[in-house]
């Protein structure tokens, strides 16, 4: 059975799903590089290696994604596209050591995403640096099709906000013992930092206006429908109630 490369995207509950796969394996069938994979990483572990693994996990690097296409099977999630980037700010103000800390702190949301568009379309971007594609924001739109067709062929693919099913999915894929709901790790405290209403306020006012942030945000809803499409037809060929469960 071909190694599971479980491809990282932060801020999508990814903690919580590779602690959650990490208990089928024996650390020794565990390979990541403190989280991150790297294309002299992978490399340095060579073909041989990374095919006899168990699990394969971390923030792919550029082009770590594509070195592992026909090595590995792999799987993700992904978040709604709103959630995703105020999730990315509110964890942000609450870390003082991250880089873009005192950016977000002293900008504000609105003004900040502005200035750093590219965090409305984290995922697209993370995915397509991924395959090995260099981005420009003005022409994000470019990495679409790779990054669509990628999705397209992962064993599994989910969204954050059927995590649940997901995992379920997988396990019956895998013929692992089913679990009845993942355990969120490093979820954000309710109640903290800006009020959420005012945040999706902003987040909505930006997508309606000229700025180059737009179509980033129009960009990402694109990738984000197009998932939910393909993990749904993914979901449908793994039937949650032959996993032992049902909706």
């Amino acid at each position: 059975m071909p190694a599971l490369f479980y491809f990282h995207i932060h801020r999508t509950a990814g903690t919580s799903v590779i602690a959650d796969i990490s208990e089928h394996f024996n650390e020794s069938q565990i390979l990541t590089d403190g989280g991150n994979l790297t294309m002299p990483f992978l490399q340095a572990c060579g073909e041989q290696q990374l095919r006899e693994t168990g699990l394969i996990h971390g923030h792919a690097h550029h082009g770590a994604a594509a070195y592992l296409q026909g090595v590995a099977d792999a799987a993700l999630l992904l978040r709604n596209p709103m959630d995703h980037v105020i999730s990315c700010y509110q964890h942000l103000l609450s870390s003082p050591t991250l880089p873009w800390h005192r950016a977000a702190t002293g900008l504000g949301f609105r003004d900040f995403i502005e200035t750093y568009p590219r965090f409305l379309a984290i995922q697209t971007i993370t995915l397509a640096t991924g395959l090995g594609r260099d981005v420009r924001r003005d022409r994000i739109y470019d990495c679409l099709p790779d990054v669509v067709c990628y999705l397209d062929n992962t064993l599994l693919l989910g969204t954050v906000d059927q995590i649940d099913e997901f995992m379920v999915c997988l396990a019956r894929i895998k013929r692992w013992p089913v679990q009845v709901a993942v355990q969120h790790l490093n979820r954000a405290a309710a109640g903290h930092g800006p009020d959420r209403q005012g945040l999706e306020a902003a987040y909505n006012e930006v997508a309606r206006s000229a700025h180059v942030a737009a179509v980033m945000i129009a960009a990402e809803q694109t990738l984000y429908i197009a998932a939910k499409s393909i993990a749904a037809t993914q979901r449908a060929r793994t039937p949650l109630q032959e996993g032992g469960m049902t909706t």
